[in-house]
């Protein structure tokens, strides 16, 4: 036996697990999207693997923002909620194993705007207030808060109206007496399109 010779041991090559397929956003929200794809095309001959989502903000003015990452997926869709607004996302999908991820693949979406409150209605008046009612809007499902608008009637142009903040209330009582009235909801890009407005005034003594 010859002392000193070095012996060496080949290790198996480690190759990455193969990515999924078809990455695609097939629906949207004002603070959700549905993310679904194809799994990949070969089964890692039987080893365990999983999915792992990031996504992030995705503007001219930020390229760099942090990404949020969400592992151990083990379905081909899954519903990225939490997200703002009337905002572009880029949604990327791997597969990963314990020995590594694939090459992500890569979608991008917008959510939906937040959109105008419904349904306002005058609920009560009295000689000295009225109170004010109305729904969400149809299509945002995200907290939002209310900001309603106020003037005296026939009404001057908006930069002259007075605003009223609500909070996340869908109720509001004026002490006032012949104004017209209208609301909108504020989201974070800023105010959304204004309601119908409403006429009225408050009853004589």
């Amino acid at each position: 036996m010859e002392i000193g010779k070095n012996f060496s041991r080949e290790l198996p090559e480690i190759c990455p697990p193969y990515p999924p397929r078809n990455l695609r956003a097939i629906d949207s929200t004002a603070d959700s999207v549905v993310l679904t794809w194809d799994p990949p095309t070969h089964n890692h001959e039987g080893k365990c693997f999983w999915y792992t989502i990031a996504y992030q903000i995705r503007t001219p003015r930020t390229r760099n923002s942090p990404a949020t990452v969400i592992e151990f997926i083990s379905d081909e869709h899954y519903v990225v909620t939490g997200l703002r607004s009337f905002t572009l996302y880029v949604f990327s999908v791997a597969t990963t194993t314990t020995f590594g991820s694939s090459k992500p693949i890569r979608c991008y979406e917008y959510t939906e705007p937040c959109t105008v409150p419904q349904s306002l209605s005058l609920e009560a008046l009295s000689c000295e207030t009225a109170t004010f009612v109305w729904d969400a809007p149809h299509k945002n499902i995200a907290p939002e808060s209310y900001v309603l608008l106020l003037s005296q009637d026939p009404a001057p142009q908006f930069p002259s109206w007075q605003s009223y903040d609500c909070g996340n209330n869908k109720c509001f009582t004026f002490f006032l007496f012949r104004y017209i009235v209208c609301v909108t909801a504020r989201h974070n890009s800023g105010l959304a399109t204004m309601s119908k407005s409403l006429r009225f005034r408050t009853k004589k003594h």
